[in-house]
């Protein structure tokens, strides 16, 4: 996905309708990441079920398996998640400013 910083920096700061199609352009960008931490976190509640079902079929070989992919999403929706609180922070500094 595209860098926040980035398209701030390319933003021409003269000119008002260049602001609002960067805010707006940012706006865009931050939600469909946020969207995309709340589908990982949807599967991982999804796996989290999985796993919990194989356990009480007594499958450990398979809850094994689901577990290790559950630590590998949680893993991933933690950076997922620094790289929107980080682009989030950015957007906020630059509608305040402007």
């Amino acid at each position: 996905m595209e860098d926040i910083g980035e398209i701030i920096r390319h933003t021409n700061m003269r000119d008002a309708d260049a602001i609002e199609e960067t805010k707006q352009r940012i706006k865009e960008i931050v939600r469909a990441k946020a969207d995309y931490v709340r589908d990982i976190a949807r599967m991982c509640e999804q796996m989290a079920e999985v796993l919990l079902t194989t356990i009480e079929r007594s499958d450990f070989a398979s809850a094994k398996r689901y577990c290790d992919l559950l630590v590998r999403e949680g893993n991933n929706i933690a950076s997922k998640g620094m790289d929107l609180r980080r682009d989030i922070e950015e957007a906020g500094y630059f509608t305040e400013a402007y």
